[in-house]
């Protein structure tokens, strides 16, 4: 047996001795971090294909990175003493 599954074994030792209560309210905890490690994951996704269309085009983000640093430096909002 594996350690993911020995670990899993041992868990439910645990939730088997608990109240119907409390393993409902464990597994709504699951769900719902779950469901969040999801949509975060989902998130990445989304910006990783926006990222994906420019793969080809390394010249073109330095051009845009630098760019933005420049303004950056420029923002008289950015000079110390404003």
């Amino acid at each position: 047996m594996n350690p993911p599954e020995q670990a899993m074994n041992a868990l439910m030792q645990v939730i088997d001795g608990m109240a119907m209560s409390e393993r409902l309210r464990l597994v709504e905890r699951i769900v719902r971090e779950v469901a969040a490690a999801t949509e975060h994951a989902a998130a990445h996704v989304a910006d990783d294909r926006v990222m994906g269309l420019f793969s080809d085009e390394a010249a073109l983000i330095d051009e845009i990175h630098e760019g933005a640093m420049v303004a950056r430096e420029l923002d008289l909002l950015r000079r110390q003493g404003a």
